[in-house]
């Protein structure tokens, strides 16, 4: 197993909008990219086209990662294929200055989360993300791109935690989704069950203060985990943590990670 493990926190998404979209099919508004548990997504109407979206995340928090969550990615046409521009701006009118130095930028084949990182600490209200194809000259997305999520979120890093898995459980529930605009939704997870697990942790320094921030403000929240060079995956924190001190500055800690499944298309709705 690596030996850092990064875990995204999403408090920006909390009271985001989705300011303009410059394409939207009919009954899959551009305001599902914003829900916080991806059982509704957002889809195209449009081939020869740059999608793009901006979004408001209304307090200019410090971001350093941009997630977009699809579904499977057994067809090209669900994301497979494209890239991604991510900038940002004081003003949703404002001027636009693109994400410079970006890690790992574009997406995946065969990952339903497409992480872009960046390497600075980023504070601003306005996102707007470009999608962009590989296929020259136009470099078009596919028609009809779906997207679950588009999430502005921060990057924690663990440089030297042990993890792993005990008791992994299977759950087949019904999740209730806040749809835009007021409407609720009941999703059965026959298909795309959660996973619950235990994770242990050896901390050190720093990580000992940033993990008791994650745990303590954003448990219950969705969050995206990437426990080294694994896919990373989506997940809540579902109890509360407990912190064993080996020495001042070594310590153990100990929680439950739920899997959040992402639901193919066709079951989706």
């Amino acid at each position: 197993m690596s030996i850092s493990t990064k875990i995204i926190t999403f408090a920006h998404i909390v009271n985001a909008t989705v300011c303009s979209t410059s394409s939207e099919a009919s009954g899959f508004p551009a305001g599902n990219l914003v829900v916080p548990t991806p059982n509704c997504y957002w889809k195209s109407n449009q081939a020869d086209h740059h999608h793009q979206i901006v979004l408001d995340i209304k307090v200019a928090n410090p971001s350093n990662v941009m997630a977009l969550i699809t579904a499977e990615e057994e067809n090209s046409s669900t994301l497979a294929g494209i890239d991604a521009d991510v900038e940002f701006a004081n003003t949703a009118d404002g001027i636009w200055t693109s994400v410079e130095n970006l890690i790992e930028p574009g997406i995946v084949d065969g990952s339903q989360i497409k992480l872009f990182r960046y390497d600075a600490q980023l504070p601003s209200r306005y996102w707007r993300v470009t999608l962009n194809g590989y296929d020259s000259p136009d470099y078009y997305p596919p028609d009809q791109t779906k997207l679950y999520g588009a999430w502005i979120g921060r990057e924690w890093t663990f440089n030297r935690p042990y993890a792993w898995p005990t008791d992994d459980t299977k759950k087949y529930e019904l999740v209730e989704a806040d749809l835009p605009y007021g409407m609720k939704h009941l999703t059965p997870l026959m298909y795309a069950p959660s996973m619950e697990f235990d994770r242990r942790y050896l901390l050190t320094g720093d990580d000992i203060t940033a993990f008791n921030c994650v745990m303590i403000y954003f448990n219950g929240m969705p969050v995206i985990v990437q426990e080294g060079d694994d896919l990373p995956f989506l997940a809540s924190i579902v109890s509360d943590f407990t912190v064993t001190e080996v020495t001042p500055d070594v310590k153990i800690a100990e929680f439950k990670l739920k899997t959040i499944p992402v639901l193919d298309w066709s079951k989706a709705y």
